[in-house]
């Protein structure tokens, strides 16, 4: 048991129970799930939906040694357990095939910005790859991917070098500037504080693929809040992101900002693309961040699901859960409300999912 598990366990409470009561709504079984449908440039909001509002949730207590160290077999069980749960199946490949095909482009989105302990593990970036190559796309045709190079060397995921050709049965591991971005600036949708629109230039990555896994990490964000699933692909793809941010101007209305996170993940590129979404859990950053800071614990869990705004919903949660545990301001209140994440209502608002925690569905599996 860890430290701050017996102080909290001297104080009646130890990290499982703390874990079971932040599983609101849990159930016991999931239904069999049909095959999502991909959004299209026409419809770009007809996100791939298994079940609205339905998350679910493996746990593990030996899947991180302290807060440095990840069990690779656990992890990789932990992922399995989830999907077999999502989709009804008895195979992680055959799991898998439910959001991605043989002849996808597939990217495996990371977050790795707070590396090194509050990032997405490499055990779960290969874990992903690992059950989408199971699913029958080749190796080559999976792209391992983030924002920056030396973020993704500190969380362990060594990106290749420029000049390198994707080599058969070898997975491609890129960040943004080995592929570059594109050289015409695309409309999300986006507003500035002064309500004209704004454009960013999309990453060449992003629109290489066919098929995105978003694979993001729960982490406190001193702009919006949290950051989670919709940020992870919405400001994780473009080239400028701090023009989009809420400001202090914002409160309590947000009239550029609430929406500004959402709108660009509505976008056929963004979202649109989006076939599952894995939050690695294993940690939680619940201040301090968005980069790595002494304010995160060890979480042990993996979630899995297709709807983004509930995902982000739970974050949020588990976030504001932590801070109470160690008598921080929740989010609504810190900095006089600057740091509510609005853009989770935003994202509910706009039909990207569902944003209510009453009604969201937390499927949660004990594995160990």
């Amino acid at each position: 048991m860890e430290a701050s598990e017996k102080k909290t366990a001297e104080q009646g409470e130890t990290r499982r129970d703390f874990l079971e009561h932040a599983a609101i709504g849990t159930t016991a079984a999931a239904a069999a799930i049909a095959l999502p449908k991909v959004a299209s440039a026409k419809n770009p909001t007809s996100f791939p939906m298994s079940k609205r509002g339905h998350v679910v949730r493996a746990y593990h207590s030996g899947a991180t040694i302290k807060v440095t160290k990840q069990d690779k077999e656990i992890v990789e069980s932990m992922l399995e357990a989830a999907l077999l749960r999502l989709t009804g199946e008895s195979s992680i490949g055959d799991a898998m095939k439910h959001f991605v095909k043989p002849d996808d482009i597939v990217g495996v989105k990371l977050n790795t910005l707070g590396s090194p302990y509050s990032t997405v593990t490499a055990e779960t970036a290969f874990a992903v790859a690992d059950a989408v190559h199971a699913a029958g796309v080749a190796k080559e045709n999976i792209i391992i991917y983030d924002q920056y190079g030396s973020r993704m060397r500190k969380a362990k995921i060594r990106p290749m070098p420029t000049y390198k050709k994707p080599q058969p049965g070898q997975y491609q591991v890129h960040f943004h500037k080995n592929l570059g971005y594109e050289d015409k600036p695309t409309d999300f949708g986006a507003k500035r504080k002064n309500g004209k629109a704004t454009t960013s230039k999309l990453a060449a990555v992003a629109r290489k693929c066919t098929a995105v896994i978003n694979v993001c990490v729960p982490k406190d964000h001193d702009l919006s809040g949290v950051t989670g699933a919709i940020k992870n692909v919405a400001y994780g793809n473009i080239d400028s992101v701090p023009k989009y941010h809420c400001s202090k101007e914002c409160v309590p209305t947000c009239k550029h900002g609430v929406c500004n996170i959402a709108k660009v993940y509505s976008h056929a590129q963004m979202g649109g693309k989006v076939r599952l979404i894995v939050c690695d859990a294993l940690r939680v950053l619940y201040h301090g961040g968005p980069q790595d800071k002494k304010w995160r614990e060890v979480h042990n869990e993996i979630a899995v699901t297709t709807d983004p705004v509930a995902m982000d919903r739970i974050i949020y949660d588990w976030v504001d859960g932590y801070r109470k545990k160690h008598k921080l301001k929740p989010l609504a209140i810190d900095r006089d409300g600057r740091r509510l994440p609005r853009f989770i209502q935003g994202a509910a608002d706009l039909g990207l999912g569902e944003g209510d925690l009453a009604k969201i569905t937390q499927d949660r599996i004990e594995l160990g």
